[in-house]
């Protein structure tokens, strides 16, 4: 909270002067722009710390700085430009100002409107609920609630998650060595029997998954599934298992729209694959949780609360280009994993998406990747500016684009995928 209250303090000491300068209105603005980028912070979260501070600490007009942070998280969280925002922002401190000398101005933004009155009703102790209540009876600030709204409940979302942290921890070492080791050696079987005893969500994937192999409704024991599923195919299920108890948990606001994007991205890599008749190094579902993985410890993307639609003349053959970022995303962590759990060192050039035509693989990864972006945004209709780029790749696996377009519809429908473009029936 160092930050915050250093922010704070500026914003009260600018307020009891009687000329504000433009330097130091520059000052405050910035410092209240780079707090609303660090996703730690929420209204409710600085009110208690305020509340608890004593009254040097708290201020002229305390009101007047959640005001501030409530325009600044809602032009971060609706991408407004940076000269609109800074002019909001130099409004609500010049009116707040002006107020103190008994020379108050409404407002003609809605939202500086709105955030006066959640920040100055929050901290008299009103609920939000009753605030909003209250406001929702104004049509002519409709807009500024309804952005304000949605950012707040983005911040009571990441409390919520933020409550129950849990870190992805490496599975242990030993147990994968000893799946891979027990053909070869019948002592290694009874260890990885009771290690995966220990770990109830990874046993009870392991025996559905070979329960369904057979034809009984009884579950199979641990030691059963095992042997039926063999070493390669148990350890890949139990990765796979454990991608998805742990990515599915951590709040982030893309999380969604990441895990849709990987589901849609598997159905379409493992349509191409068998298409062409090529082999992956490893699971298919195991490859794109790999990269998708390192997007939970992007500054951008772990941070970004809505997915940025964008026009591109480069078609998009990696995830490191479905968004527009300022730092690049590498797959640090997916390929410490991959020599961690010593998976099949083929993997490296898919998981850094080398560009090549003479790798089957790789081509059907690109095309993966590109079939996703299609279905997702144009209603798998090929840009213009892509057929140069889609073309080569097709050629190299001896696909025609009715091919390409119908494993695209497949995926779609498989999985309910929706796409704005798309025609709906009436």
């Amino acid at each position: 909270m160092a930050s915050f209250l250093l922010a704070h303090q500026l914003v009260q000491g600018l307020l009891t002067r009687e000329k504000i300068s433009a330097s130091d209105l520059t000052q405050v603005i910035s410092s209240i722009s780079c707090l609303a980028r660090e996703p730690d912070y929420t209204l409710l979260g600085c009110i208690n710390e305020i509340q608890q501070r004593g009254a040097n600490t708290q201020g002229i007009l305390p009101a007047a700085t959640f005001e501030l942070l409530l325009i600044a998280w809602a032009a971060h969280y609706r991408y407004l430009s940076k000269r609109y925002t800074q002019l909001l922002l130099s409004q609500s401190i010049m009116n707040r100002a002006r107020s103190l000398q008994q020379q108050d101005k409404r407002p003609l933004s809605q939202l500086i409107r709105c955030a006066q009155v959640i920040a100055d009703d929050a901290w008299q102790g009103k609920d939000l609920r009753s605030i909003f209540t209250r406001l929702v009876r104004y049509r002519n600030v409709a807009q500024g609630v309804e952005l304000l709204a949605e950012v707040l409940w983005y911040q009571e979302q990441f409390a919520a998650a933020n409550t129950h942290q849990t870190k992805l921890r490496p599975l242990p070492r030993k147990l994968l060595h000893a799946i891979r080791g027990w053909p070869y050696n019948d002592e290694l079987l009874p260890r990885v029997v009771e290690a995966l005893e220990k770990q109830t969500l990874l046993q009870q994937r392991l025996r559905e998954q070979a329960t369904e192999l057979t034809k009984q409704r009884r579950l199979l024991s641990v030691k059963q599934a095992l042997l039926l599923l063999g070493p390669e195919a148990s350890r890949e299920l139990i990765l796979i298992t454990h991608f998805e108890a742990h990515l599915t948990h951590p709040y982030i606001p893309l999380r969604q729209a990441l895990l849709h994007r990987r589901a849609l991205l598997a159905q379409c890599l493992l349509l191409l694959c068998d298409q062409v008749k090529v082999s992956l190094p490893c699971h298919v579902d195991l490859l794109c949780y790999l990269w998708i993985y390192d997007c939970w410890y992007h500054p951008e993307l772990s941070t970004q609360l809505r997915w940025k639609y964008q026009t591109s003349l480069i078609a998009p053959e990696a995830i490191t280009t479905w968004q527009p970022l300022q730092q690049q995303l590498e797959p640090v962590r997916a390929l410490k994993l991959v020599d961690y759990w010593q998976l099949p060192s083929s993997l490296v050039p898919l998981l850094r998406m080398h560009s090549s035509l003479t790798n089957p693989a790789l081509v059907c990864a690109r095309l993966a990747h590109i079939a996703t972006e299609l279905i997702s945004h144009h209603g798998t209709e090929l840009p213009k500016a892509w057929e140069s780029q889609v073309e080569p790749l097709l050629k190299a696996v001896h696909l025609s684009w009715a091919d390409f377009l119908h494993i695209q519809q497949h995926a779609s429908h498989t999985l309910n995928a929706q796409c704005p473009l798309e025609i709906i029936p009436l």
